[in-house]
């Protein structure tokens, strides 16, 4: 049983606390002064934690051994002792007694409910039926105990303010339990106060979590008081710094588009006519170019609303709409290539008749022509004329999809350590080549030329992108297993699956995101006088045989192009 705590040595009030003096208020019911200050500290904003504070000066000034507050759960099945003060030399209970099931403590839990609480100047008070609360408060050195309930505003019991005494039976003295029942009212309402307060909190970090992800936000204009405001992802999407004031409509009017600026206003203006909630979509003003995701697109929609004292307000949201609007431009452009292929697929077709033709005539004409006859180096350079075209139609029926690509399988490694010597006779002596395969690198559905096609479009275009400095190329195999769906760039994904990724690497002159975002388009150049290698045959080759192309690259430190291929798997045939 711990050591009773000297009364005569505790204070009379805590450091800090109003007097009677500066609350101008009288106690109420008769009881204590220092009580009524303890509800003014109890209602102060000034402090961290009021609760804490209000025990300290209630139990001091009630010259008790311990002021404590216990809080139910949402289902009133535990409780848990979340505040705690205790005089000098009485030991805290509070880390004992926490995530407590209420069932062992009908009895108590029951008076506190029912009735105006509990009072006990002893221990032996208590009833036979509370033999289990009366056990538990001898463990803990109590000889007398008050507990007040706490009540919500449904009437609903959300927890109990209590005191104990360690130093043998005492009084509990009418007046302070009064005060002490008016105090839990007010701490109850403030709990109450306080739990409204945490969920809007709790639903404004959502709702702020839900606009940042939907890339929208909102805002709210009051036409006759001229006063607006935007919430923060609607001053994200307009590029305005945090500690900027809101702007106003005609500042949100200046960082729309010259273009589309006066439609806008039109559509803004005229809802304070007709009252017809208006939508539409326009561009904004290029922001800072080292913001990172600049909104280009956006669209604004807002209906009007008036109140009950005649105000109207116009409310709305804004939405980026440039990743849809870049998502619609490469489906643009991706259903012009697709044209662009059949109208090659069709003309390599009547193409291929004719070379069939001359390639026919010529074979008989040689046939015809004698050894040695004058004549037959022109027919033989027909012939090889005739089939390089035929070799060249065979490449846009590929490109076209009109004609399936040869299967393959081919492994992956072998290609490109044949490759690697030719590329060490064509590059620079300024670029140094490096190539590592991985042993688990397997094969693909390609042919063996079409992926050295491949290789060699890529490695060429990061020798052209290292043209005046010295660097290091580099080539890696590996294989990669995706378990979910990867989005290489917007429009082309990968399934699930297990792949073989090689990796072409250069430190040359890098690319910027919009260059990036057409480096696969027809005959687009990454050099100003349009000379540059186009990727689009490269990106058709990859596309047929199942797999995609991603390329990551920043101006002035190199590009990394990643190349999925599916990998095909080879039944081993047991030797005979």
């Amino acid at each position: 049983m711990p050591k009773p705590p000297d009364h005569t040595s505790r204070p009379s009030a805590v450091e800090g606390s109003p007097d009677s003096s500066t609350t101008g208020r009288a106690p109420p019911n008769g009881g204590d002064p220092s009580l009524a200050q303890a509800l003014a500290l109890l209602l102060s904003r000034d402090l961290d934690d009021p609760m804490e504070a209000f025990l300290a000066l209630a139990g001091q000034e009630l010259q008790v051994s311990r002021a404590y507050l216990f809080q139910l759960s949402d289902d009133g099945e535990r409780m848990s002792n979340t505040h705690e003060w205790c005089a000098p030399g009485v030991p805290p209970e509070r880390e004992q007694l926490q995530d407590l099931p209420t069932e062992q403590f009908r009895w108590w839990m029951e008076r506190l409910a029912e009735g105006p609480g509990i009072q006990a100047e002893s221990l032996a008070d208590l009833p036979a039926e509370a033999a289990n609360e009366r056990e538990i408060l001898q463990r803990q050195g109590v000889s007398a105990v008050l507990a007040l309930p706490l009540r919500d505003s449904a009437g609903r019991l959300r927890g109990f303010m209590g005191f104990d005494e360690v130093d043998g039976p005492r009084p509990w003295a009418s007046n302070a339990v009064e005060t002490l029942a008016l105090i839990c009212e007010f701490a109850s309402r403030e709990m109450e106060r306080q739990a409204v307060l945490s969920e809007l909190r709790r639903m404004q970090d959502r709702l702020m979590r839900t606009e940042s992800i939907a890339r929208v936000g909102g805002w709210e204009f009051e036409p006759d008081a001229g006063e607006s405001w935007w919430s923060s992802q609607a001053r994200t999407l307009l590029s305005i710094p945090p500690h900027a004031p809101n702007p106003t409509l005609f500042d949100f009017l200046q960082r729309i588009h010259p273009l589309d600026r006066d439609r806008a206003r039109e559509e803004i203006l005229q809802i304070m006519d007709n009252g017809q909630s208006f939508r539409f979509a326009c561009r904004l003003v290029p922001g800072e170019p080292s913001a990172q995701d600049p909104v280009e697109h956006v669209q604004i929609q807002g209906e009007l609303l008036s109140g009950s004292d005649g105000r109207r307000r116009v409310v709305g949201t804004i939405q980026d709409l440039t990743l849809l609007r870049t998502l619609e431009q490469e489906l643009h452009q991706a259903q012009r290539v697709e044209m662009v292929g059949r109208m090659a697929g069709g003309v390599a077709h009547d193409f291929n008749r004719l070379l069939s033709i001359i390639l026919t005539g010529a074979e008989f004409l040689l046939d015809e022509a004698p050894p040695g006859a004058r004549h037959r180096g022109d027919l033989e350079q027909i012939r090889e004329a005739a089939r390089a075209g035929a070799a060249l139609t065979e490449k846009l029926l590929t490109l076209s999809r009109a004609n399936e690509p040869a299967k393959g399988p081919v492994a992956v490694n072998p290609v490109i350590r044949g490759l690697e010597r030719l590329l060490d006779r064509i590059l620079p002596p300024s670029l140094e080549l490096e190539v590592q395969t991985g042993s688990d690198a397997g094969r693909v559905a390609m042919d063996g030329s079409q992926l050295e096609e491949v290789l060699m479009a890529l490695a060429l275009n990061a020798r052209d992108a290292m043209e005046g400095r010295s660097g290091q190329m580099r080539i890696t195999t590996e294989s990669r297993e995706l378990a979910e769906p990867e989005q290489l760039t917007p429009g082309q994904s990968l399934n699930a699956g297990r792949y073989t990724l090689i990796t072409v690497s250069d430190e040359g002159h890098g690319m910027t995101a919009a260059v990036q975002r057409r480096i696969f388009q027809p005959h687009f150049s990454t050099r100003e006088n349009g000379e540059g290698r186009s990727l689009t045959r490269t990106f058709g080759i990859i596309q047929q045989a199942g797999g995609g192309i991603g390329v990551e690259s920043e101006p002035n430190r190199g590009s990394t192009f990643r190349i999925f291929l599916p990998t095909v798997a080879v039944e081993e045939r047991a030797d005979s």
